[in-house]
């Protein structure tokens, strides 16, 4: 028999931020537990709102699976007629079978006894598999209310639980369930009766005045942003965390268009910008030369009569956050910038590790030697180091902590600073979730790589590392956040000798410590360059034998040979190619090996080693264009290799009498091994 199934947890507001997050991994772990349990399912719904968690699973049955049991072979268990003897009935009296049970399998000359699974309730499974998932619910810290026992993310309030037209029942956070559920709480906050899951979509949407559905009401929600935005003939820049974070506060959301008092313009538009995304969950609307315009759009959860209410509302919270941030802007400026610096002792940036103004210190001195390596002016270095941590003292930050970076920037910029420099003090705080986030000139790169690896070494140096999944001070992004940069960005850093430079520089510490901190800092970047090459796709075995096989300090290098590795792993001639390396590498084990000797051009005389060196001396040339192009371009050529090696191995001997001209032949295979490690550490693969 298939069923319809549906499970809604009504609750107290649920956090906007991670509403999707909960809602899939509810619905995943449901899922996961009914297909553990043999229950399949041909659609699903999934249903996420600030009130209302849920899933509806269509033609949903249990699948009943056969044990077998191998009996003995028919040449033992059957007669020469065809018919069953006395082993086979031994067998059937055994497991208590019926005739109609028994499989015969004549071809592989066995006979295979059957007998089902006991029927099995599927309401008690269901009821069972949801009281485990919803009373061990784990997944940010949960909340316990009443005499309640069990904790979930909000104070659970109602929950439906049906099977076509039954209530599975059930009794969990004091709550019995039923097939009663509530709409929305500001338009319809009566009860709604679903009698069975194939109209409760349409009830709640109708009566409820619920859109249930995450991706229909955000989708919905932008769309009336785009109609409305069009008809003042403006434009929209509608990021997706805010959209979804939009989406997560209301459940029948209504598009109210407004606007700011027009003096605010002038304000830095990232400040105002931020205060309706951030602070008031509004979208900021721009003209056709994509200039910040007064208007804005924000989103309410009613539809009253008088909407002119709301939105005078709106406007005047709205209004009143750009006016203090006009207040704290203007102070700011009459301030000179560079006077924080000396202030930054007043913030401790870690009781353990000493304030702000020893860590800038730090800065400065580790950004010496990066810009160096990397053809960076050390003057505007060590002027984006020492200016990096002064906004925190200004007014806009002390109010709005998020704008840090940002204000530094608009403050560097009125003192005048150059462009390189108030650049690099915006982008250093870039979180690098995406290659987006990433800071975008060598400068920037470079300020917030030596930020982030002292944040890094501070915290192993006070034992603050993360342990299991407890990670307090976010090392784990942070480390990410370095290897993207060095690697996207192309930047030039000995990761070995900086983080050494940057233990030296906290407090002197026992000569055997800072050795293990130094080595547990490099061990730990080390396993996220693993987890970050994984995340890309490439094969983990391959990765964690390259770091084995290549000291981490210089990140660039080893980029370069896990790429040429998952190029030639993809390649479909690779086979050819190993086997021409490991012929190589095979003769050149048993056979002296001359490396630092010139080949001598009048030993050559044969045709075969002419030809050797020849191509030798032509790849050479071609491998170096090629490997700043696409690497597979030079592993092609590669190939070359195998019909002269061939002939080489053939008709040339080696262990000639004559040791110059034995050690020239060697010598010819020798470099053909430098080429092709030039391109890619074949040892891998033998």
């Amino acid at each position: 028999m298939k069923y319809n199934f549906l499970l809604e947890i009504g609750t107290e507001e649920l956090p906007s931020k991670i509403l999707c997050d909960i809602s899939e991994k509810l619905t995943n772990r449901i899922i996961l537990k009914f297909k553990e349990k043999n229950i399949i399912f041909k659609k699903k719904k999934i249903f996420a709102s600030p009130r209302r968690l849920g899933i509806q699973l269509t033609e949903l049955y249990y699948l009943h699976k056969k044990k077998f049991n191998t009996g003995p072979s028919t040449e033992y268990a059957l007669n020469k007629n065809g018919t069953l003897n006395s082993i086979a009935y031994a067998w059937i009296k055994k497991y208590n079978l019926k005739k109609k049970q028994i499989i015969y399998i004549k071809n592989k000359k066995k006979i295979f006894l059957s007998y089902k699974l006991k029927k099995i309730k599927i309401q008690i499974l269901i009821k069972k598999i949801i009281k485990k998932i919803l009373s061990k619910f784990y997944l940010i810290k949960l909340m316990k209310w009443g005499h309640c026992k069990e904790r979930f993310i909000r104070p659970v309030k109602n929950i439906i639980l049906l099977l076509n037209k039954n209530i599975i029942k059930l009794n969990i956070f004091q709550i019995n369930t039923k097939r009663e559920i509530y709409g929305n709480p500001y338009i319809y906050n009566k009860k709604i009766t679903i009698n069975n899951p194939a109209e409760y979509t349409e009830k709640i949407l109708k009566l409820g005045q619920v859109i249930n559905n995450f991706k229909k009401r955000r989708n919905k929600i932008k769309n009336d942003i785009i109609n409305i935005v069009n008809k003042i003939e403006g434009k929209v820049k509608i990021k997706k965390n805010i959209l979804n974070e939009i989406t997560s506060l209301v459940e029948w959301p209504k598009i109210c268009l407004a606007k700011f008092k027009k003096k605010f313009i002038r304000i830095p538009k990232e400040f105002v910008i931020h205060i309706l995304e951030n602070f008031q969950k509004c979208i900021p609307i721009y003209n056709q030369l994509k200039k910040l315009t007064k208007y804005f759009i924000f989103i309410s959860n009613i539809q009253p009569k008088n909407m002119h209410f709301i939105t005078a509302g709106n406007q005047k919270v709205i209004n009143a956050r750009l006016n203090d941030a006009n207040f704290f802007y203007k102070n700011d400026l009459k301030k000179i910038f560079e006077k924080n610096y000396f202030k930054l002792k007043n913030i401790i940036f870690h009781k353990k590790i000493g304030n702000l103004l020893e860590k800038t210190k730090r800065l400065q001195i580790l950004i010496i030697t990066i810009s160096k390596k990397n053809m960076i002016n050390i003057k505007y270095a060590i002027r984006s180091a020492y200016l990096s941590k002064c906004d925190l003292l200004t007014q806009i930050v002390t109010e709005f902590p998020e704008m840090k970076g940002i204000a530094g920037m608009y403050y560097a910029k009125k003192n005048k600073e150059k462009k390189e420099i108030y650049t690099a003090i915006k982008e250093h705080y870039k979180p690098c979730f995406s290659n987006d986030n990433l800071p975008k000139n060598n400068l920037s790169s470079i300020l917030s790589i030596v930020d982030k690896i002292d944040n890094l070494t501070g915290m192993f140096i006070i034992n603050k590392q993360p342990k299991g999944k407890n990670d307090l001070f976010g090392l784990r992004r942070i480390t990410i956040g370095i290897i993207k940069i060095i690697i996207q960005n192309k930047i030039k850093i000995n990761l070995n000798k900086i983080v050494k430079t940057n233990i030296n520089l906290y407090t002197p510490k026992k000569k055997n410590k800072k050795k293990k901190i130094h080595e547990n800092i490099l061990k730990f970047i080390e396993n996220k360059v693993l987890e970050y090459y994984i995340k890309l796709g490439y094969k983990k075995n391959i990765v964690y034998f390259i770091l084995l096989q290549n000291s981490i300090k210089n990140l660039l290098f080893i980029n370069k040979i896990i790429i040429n590795t998952h190029d030639f792993l993809n390649y479909k001639h690779k086979n050819s190619i190993i086997k021409i390396y490991k012929r190589i590498n095979n003769f050149l084990k048993k056979n002296e090996n001359i490396k630092n000797k010139n080949i001598n051009i009048k030993l050559i005389h044969h045709k075969e080693e002419k030809k050797i060196l020849y191509l030798t001396t032509k790849i050479k040339k071609k491998i170096k264009i090629l490997l700043k192009q696409k690497k597979i371009k030079a592993i092609k050529q590669l190939l070359i290799f195998k019909k002269p090696i061939n002939i080489f191995f053939k008709k040339i001997t080696i262990n000639k009498k004559n040791t110059y001209k034995k050690n020239n032949r060697i010598l010819l295979i020798y470099n053909i091994k430098k080429i092709f490690l030039k391109i890619i550490n074949f040892n891998l693969f033998i």
